[in-house]
């Protein structure tokens, strides 16, 4: 089904300022991801409003840029792992 169970030690912070940003927002062919504080990320993953995953995303610089071109327009979520210990979700739109 691609969601996962969080384990109870994991913590999920939604729409936290202080340690990821995506831009531009709405966005339409790509979007960037910037962590503050000198946070690593370690996995990366786009969902659907639904929660359905769409895509593992192959993580190679902590300030990345994403391709969603091949997003239709909606909401999506991005769940990032950063410093392997704790669980940011950010809401994106893409308008097309």
């Amino acid at each position: 089904s691609g969601l996962k169970e969080l384990e109870s030690e994991e913590i999920v912070h939604e729409e936290s300022e202080s340690d990821l940003q995506i831009y531009p927002n709405p966005g339409s062919d790509q979007i960037l991801v910037h962590t503050r504080d000198g946070k690593s990320i370690s996995e990366m993953e786009i969902f659907s409003s639904y929660g359905q995953l769409i895509r593992r995303v192959q993580v190679t610089d902590q300030n990345m840029a994403l391709n969603i071109t091949d997003l239709p327009s909606g909401v999506y979520y991005l769940k990032c792992l950063l410093d392997g210990d704790s669980i940011i979700m950010k809401r994106f739109v893409v308008l097309k």
